[in-house]
């Protein structure tokens, strides 16, 4: 655990750049974001080097330079979205009429209206947290896994901010009884599900022609429930504060009563559809995930104390 002064003086400084980012007019916030994203891409170079080697390693990239094109803008992308989230309340009264939800939200919206629990299965891609605060304005039953900040006071600064705006945050260590519970209540659940996950609560799965071990908890949550499960991301769509709403689904397998088989086969499916919206635009999605197995930058297992995974709390639950 971090030092009390070094928490403290995060969460000032936290504090201080938002004072400061509030002062920037919306029109601004695009150059800005750019401005700082390409500063971060040229002095974080390990993250850069490893973004890089994961274009490559992915085959969206056949040269060094290309990949390097596609990493700076990823940058851009993430710093924007880190700024959209400090300046919420102004982009979400922007952006609430200039989001092309077009048909797939409004068969969401039908399901949400028909009182039934379904799963979202959404990734790191165009601004994922405006697209969650999106979904809280739209459709209020919206219970959304997160893993909490390690520094507390920032945890609880960006917590009430989700919460206000109609989301209902379950910690992931605690996650599987309260996102059963809320799909028995006919309420829906989001899950961020393109990050690399233990031995122990993920799948074996394709993304990008390479082996990548997948969260199998939506998979899991479905077959126990019956829920509709969907794909969704809010892509940028050119123009600042302009989104496309979209999506994939209702995802479907044929039941085979192997519920090893059949958990397998869904992971596979949503991660093919995330696969498939990343294609559409590299420059959104987080490239500096250790995503892969395989690949040098993939992530080491943790030592010491292990902790009940999603996964298996769901076979117990």
């Amino acid at each position: 655990m971090k030092p009390a002064p070094l928490i403290w003086l995060e969460y000032v400084g936290f504090r201080v750049a938002i004072g400061i980012v509030g002062l920037v007019p919306l029109t601004a916030l695009s150059g800005v974001a750019t401005a700082t994203g390409n500063t971060a891409y040229y002095l974080l170079w390990p993250i850069r080097r490893r973004a890089i080697r994961h274009l490559r390693f992915a085959g969206l990239a056949k040269t060094h330079v290309e990949a390097a094109r596609i990493a700076r803008k990823t940058f851009v992308n993430l710093t924007l979205t880190a700024l959209e989230i400090l300046k919420s309340e102004q982009v979400l009264s922007r952006s609430t009429s200039t989001v092309d939800f077009a048909a797939p939200f409004v068969e969401l919206q039908k399901i949400a209206d028909l009182d039934k629990g379904f799963i979202v299965v959404t990734a790191h891609y165009g601004n994922w947290e405006l697209a969650s605060f999106l979904h809280g304005v739209n459709l209020p039953r919206l219970h959304c896994v997160f893993r909490p900040l390690d520094n507390p006071y920032l945890n609880r600064w960006l917590s009430r901010r989700r919460e206000a705006l109609g989301q209902h945050l379950v910690p992931k260590r605690a996650a599987a009884r309260q996102l059963l519970r809320a799909l028995r209540a006919r309420e829906g659940v989001v899950i961020l599900a393109d990050q690399h996950s233990r031995r122990s609560e993920g799948a074996i799965t394709t993304f990008f022609g390479q082996q990548a071990r997948t969260h199998t908890a939506p998979a899991m949550l479905k077959l126990k429930t019956g829920a509709p499960l969907f794909v969704a991301a809010l892509k940028r769509a050119g123009e600042p504060f302009r989104f496309e709403y979209v999506f994939r689904g209702p995802l479907e397998i044929e039941a085979t009563g192997d519920k090893v088989a059949d958990a397998q086969a869904l992971t596979q499916l949503y991660t093919s559809a995330l696969e498939e919206i990343v294609r559409e635009d590299p420059t959104q999605w987080l490239w500096m995930h250790r995503r892969w197995l395989g690949v040098r930058s993939a992530r080491r297992p943790r030592q010491g104390k292990r902790q009940r995974p999603v996964a298996e709390n769901l076979n117990g639950a």
